[in-house]
């Protein structure tokens, strides 16, 4: 006795691909829908603040760096002083936190995010600026949701995404030229990378992807190294218990390397 294998009609072959087709769009459509939709919010918020105002000096400083590179044309930090021949030590300097290093007045302590701004600056001014805080903000929310639905499940997800986003001082952070939102952002990620490798879902890749986001967002909140390091010790000594101390060894070995490259 002879069977012959039965194949899927040609009409039904294209109704599952395309139905597969339809849930792959859709799943994409609601998060980038939630996106938009706290963006939007955002920026509704920022409309309400002075752009002249910021919520502290430190914040100031920076957007005076960016309007000096601005107008020079040259991503130089240099922010000058006109009474420097009279005060050389900077006693008066009107911008708090200027340091006198070499010929150049510095207000700021980490470069990337006002050399990003620069061009946003130059399209929009103080307003434009602000679009940087905007993402680091939707990232850290996006993190947030990943983590909840790696932890909790699926319906944790959103419920971490709006928190975070709108209901924590992430929602502080993006209305202002901090760095904050930005160090956030790349910290969650992080976490998101040491629990792929604890879960035995990521390897030494994943490990060093850690590293050089937590590198990252140490050049924009050095505080970042402690939690870092906190994150990284406690998953190498959760690996040590499961019995995988080659594992332990080799992805706190390459995290520590990507995050002092």
């Amino acid at each position: 006795m002879t069977t012959t294998a039965t194949r899927p009609a040609p009409a039904a072959a294209a109704t599952v691909a395309i139905g597969s087709t339809g849930t792959e769009r859709r799943a994409w459509v609601r998060p980038l829908l939630a996106v938009i939709a706290l963006l939007a919010m955002y920026g509704a918020l920022s409309l309400l603040d002075d752009p002249r105002g910021t919520l502290g000096t430190d914040t100031g400083g920076k957007l005076a760096t960016v309007r000096a590179m601005d107008d020079r044309g040259a991503l130089d930090p240099d922010i000058g002083y006109w009474a420097e021949d009279r005060d050389p030590r900077g006693t008066l300097h009107p911008l708090w936190y200027t340091r006198h290093l070499g010929d150049r007045w510095v207000n700021v302590t980490t470069l990337p995010m006002p050399y990003a701004a620069v061009p946003l600056y130059h399209l929009g001014g103080e307003r434009a600026v602000v679009l940087l805080p905007m993402l680091g903000a939707l990232l850290a929310a996006l993190a947030a949701r990943a983590i909840a639905r790696r932890v909790s499940g699926e319906r944790a997800g959103w419920p971490a995404f709006w928190a975070i986003g709108l209901a924590t001082p992430v929602l502080v952070y993006a209305l202002d030229f901090w760095e904050h939102a930005i160090g956030l952002a790349a910290m969650l990620w992080a976490l998101l990378l040491v629990l792929d490798v604890v879960d035995g879902r990521g390897g030494v890749r994943a490990a060093a992807g850690a590293g050089a986001l937590i590198g990252f967002a140490a050049t924009m909140r050095t505080e970042a190294l402690v939690y870092g390091a906190i994150a990284v010790i406690v998953a190498g000594a959760i690996l040590w218990r499961q019995r995988a101390p080659w594992r332990s060894v080799v992805s706190r070995a390459a995290a520590a390397g990507a995050a002092f490259l």
